[in-house]
Formats: C-alpha cells, structure tokens, sequence
C-alpha cells in the first residue's frame, strides 16, 4: 500500500492508505463533520446567500490527478 504526503495549511502528515482519498478522507475526519442537511438547515444557508454546491467527484478526482 503507497504512502501519500496529505498537507493541511503548513502542516504535512505521512498516511499509508490504499487511494489519495482514503488518505484525504483519514486527516479530515478529525477536522470536518459531515452531516445530512435538513430542510430547515437548507432554507437558512440559502437565505444568507449559500449556494448548493455539486461534488462530481469523478470531476474532481481527476483534477487532482487521482485515477476513478
């Protein structure tokens, strides 16, 4: 299994993990929280003017050079 370097700002970590993302996906656990958003929740974040955002993540895989 590759070791891959995962930066966050300044910080580098050294994480052995079978893909880039499962690499990415173990730093930011302790960092994001992810949850499902409720009606409610989608109604306050577009009133103060958010915007849905589309995480195609064959799209963005390949921006990052991480094969699909």
């Amino acid at each position: 299994m590759p070791i891959y370097i995962v930066k966050h700002g300044d910080a580098k970590r050294l994480v052995r993990a079978s893909t880039q993302h499962a690499a990415r996906s173990f730093v930011a656990r302790d960092q994001i929280h992810v949850e499902v958003a409720g009606p409610d929740d989608i109604y306050e974040m577009a009133r103060s003017g958010r915007v849905i955002e589309e995480a195609d993540n064959k799209d963005r895989q390949a921006q990052i050079g991480e094969s699909v």
